[in-house]
């Protein structure tokens, strides 16, 4: 038995959600422990914009509906001095889909 790997994680079966990109670390809790898991950063062509998803999940493999934390999506860069124009305001719109449809693909879980 390797017991660096059962120490370094100790739920190898518990796979993350497809389209994540990170997982934090275990922690524990009751019921159960539970991770964070965070998604693909969409980003916007020639500006700062970037849209990212995360969601809490549980040791049995699923996430949590929002007992704790729902599956977010967070826009990161937002503010009055960087106006988009009309490309990349469609490509902001695409990726707030995109995660969406992640984020609810996680909860399905």
């Amino acid at each position: 038995m390797n017991t660096t790997t059962s120490l370094a994680n100790p739920y190898p079966d518990v796979h993350a959600p497809a389209g994540a990109k990170r997982v934090d670390e275990w922690q524990p809790d009751d019921p159960q422990p539970w991770r964070v898991v965070i998604g693909h950063d969409r980003t916007v062509t020639d500006h700062k914009l970037r849209v990212s998803t995360s969601a809490v999940q549980w040791a049995d493999g699923s996430v949590d509906d929002g007992t704790v934390e729902a599956p977010h999506v967070y826009v990161f860069g937002v503010d009055e001095t960087g106006p988009l124009n009309s490309d990349q305001a469609r490509e902001l719109a695409a990726s707030l889909l995109q995660a969406a449809a992640e984020v609810d693909g996680w909860a399905a879980r």
